[in-house]
């Protein structure tokens, strides 16, 4: 990655700043009083979606930035130098598990923390330190991996499997491991699809854990949270029951993607992604040649694209198997109107099953 190593330098020289990395970590939390002239703190989150998440929990107690701007592909990101100054101001980093935020552990070294929750949501940040005394806690930042967490995690592992036993996707001229679209990024050794965000179920879960974090990190905010996050819950089962309700005659139908990322709410709604793309890489020629009779049996004949990805060859993709072509866009900050634009193109793309 060719500004990881000017990142890390410009980060080093930021008013000096001093951070520890680990895995899991357990760590002392800096608190910050409300009425302080630090009254709102910067929250960074690895992707755009999350900004809304932590807002709808943190009203305007933090300002909230992603890393990631909407319009880049995080699985390629690359954090630029000039970004270094934001991870010296900021309060906490709420991630996913994208490969970027593992390589900024790996880069930098003594200068990032990774903090860990005691259980999924009711409890602060454990108040032991692996920090040596030359570590100035006014300047600790935490990094908090939501698919790392205690409350999720488990979830992740028993997903992944399952999709591993029901894959369906043509294989890359059967000539590729067969993990499915959920097991394309890894991270020591443990595989998981990092789009978390994008399951009814896991925004629950991710909710909690994002209102444990704040509760912690802010504790004088927390009555605000407290009913911030009832009503943030609330709007998701709503949400939960739009979707049963438009998609109940559509279980067992599929949808095409070039990039897979909509696997865990595809499950959840007992739909089949198929995806042009395994592992990171296109299907060959073999593969697209069988998936062209698996799209004719689900009646599939529209290919959903990300902006983030090349125009050009989803419009030839499209042309090669006879679809027609609309977006779908994982990466924007609005996160309900993400997921409500899924569910009407979604729905409305797969016929009834009746």
């Amino acid at each position: 990655m060719k500004y990881m190593r000017v990142w890390a330098i410009a980060l080093g020289m930021c008013l000096g700043i001093s951070m520890v990395c680990g895995a899991n970590n357990s760590i002392e939390v800096k608190k910050v009083a409300p009425n302080s002239p630090e009254s709102k703190p910067l929250v960074l989150v690895s992707v755009p979606p999350l900004v809304q998440i932590v807002r709808a929990i943190a009203g305007d107690s933090v300002e909230v930035q992603s890393i990631v701007p909407a319009e880049v592909s995080p699985e390629t990101y690359e954090p630029k130098p000039a970004q270094a100054h934001l991870f010296t101001k900021a309060l906490a980093f709420v991630g996913v598990g994208m490969e970027y935020e593992h390589v900024l552990q790996e880069r930098l070294g003594a200068r990032l923390w990774e903090a860990s929750l005691e259980s999924s949501h009711a409890h602060p940040l454990k108040s032991t330190t692996k920090s040596t005394s030359k570590t100035p806690k006014s300047t600790t930042m935490i990094y908090y991996n939501l698919a790392a967490s205690q409350a999720l995690k488990p979830l992740l592992t028993n997903t992944a499997q399952k999709a591993h036993r029901e894959s369906t996707t043509p294989h890359l001229d059967s000539q590729v491991d067969s993990h499915t679209s959920t097991l394309t990024h890894s991270h020591e050794h443990e595989n998981h699809d990092p789009h978390i965000w994008l399951s009814l179920d896991f925004a629950t879960i991710n909710a909690r854990e994002i209102y444990a974090l704040l509760c912690a990190i802010l504790p004088a905010h927390k009555p605000l949270y407290t009913r911030n996050l009832a009503e943030f819950l609330a709007r998701i089962e709503s949400l939960q029951q739009e979707f049963a309700s438009m998609l109940a005659s559509k279980k067992g139908g599929a949808f095409l993607v070039i990039h897979p990322a909509f696997g865990y709410l595809a499950r959840e709604f007992e739909l089949e992604e198929i995806a042009l793309e395994e592992n990171g890489k296109e299907l060959g020629l073999k593969a697209l040649s069988q998936l062209h009779e698996r799209l004719e049996q689900k009646q599939v004949r529209t290919l959903f694209v990300q902006p983030q990805f090349d125009k050009g060859r989803a419009r030839a993709l499209a042309d090669i198997l006879g679809l027609e072509i609309d977006i779908l866009d994982p990466l924007q900050e609005d996160w309900e109107g993400i997921m409500r634009a899924f569910l009407h193109k979604i729905a409305k793309s797969i016929p009834n099953n009746n």
